[in-house]
Parts: C-alpha cells; sequence; structure tokens
C-alpha cells in the first residue's frame, strides 16, 4: 500500500462518510470499501476503482480523479454499484 492509495483511501472516506454501513479494509495492494460487507470498490492501483464481475472475472474501473471530491457523486456512485452487485449471488462473499 502507498502513499497514493492512503490519500485515496482518505479522501474517498470523507467523501462516503453519510454511508453508515461502509466500512474500508486493507486489501491486496490497497484498500477495500465494503458496503454492508459487500466489496463495492477499492483504493488501489493510484485510483479509486468500482468492482465489476464481466465474463466471470473482476474488473475494476477507475472512477474520475474530480469524483473523490464530490460526496453527491461518489455516494451516487458507490450505492449503485453496490445495489448491482447485491443482485448477483457470486458478488457475496463465500464463507
Amino acid at each position: 500500500m502507498g502513499i497514493l492509495e492512503r490519500e485515496i483511501r482518505d479522501r474517498a472516506i470523507d467523501s462516503l462518510a453519510e454511508m453508515p454501513r461502509l466500512d474500508v479494509r486493507p486489501i491486496f495492494s490497497g484498500f477495500g470499501f465494503y458496503d454492508d460487507g459487500l466489496l463495492v470498490a477499492a483504493a488501489w492501483d493510484g485510483a479509486f476503482q468500482l468492482r465489476y464481475l464481466e465474463d466471470g472475472h473482476w474488473k475494476y474501473r477507475p472512477v474520475d480523479p474530480a469524483t473523490l471530491d464530490d460526496p453527491v457523486a461518489l455516494v451516487g456512485l458507490v450505492r449503485e454499484r453496490g445495489a448491482q452487485l447485491a443482485r448477483d449471488p457470486a458478488a457475496r462473499r463465500r464463507r
């Protein structure tokens, strides 16, 4: 985890403060953003990235860096992504 990932994490946490079920944890070489236990985004590889399942593989797509400082936009993106992932059983953590 580099300095850039920590800065991205901190900016995103500030913008996502209104999400009470948000949990941020270290993952691979960055930080995972979990909404109600569901991994929806990550701060890694120098960007804040939303999680997608495509053709059976997990992909991460970076958001516009300016969005990190726009709480309304970032909360909307993360909530929308979480709602879409919640409908997919493959997105839930295996127990």
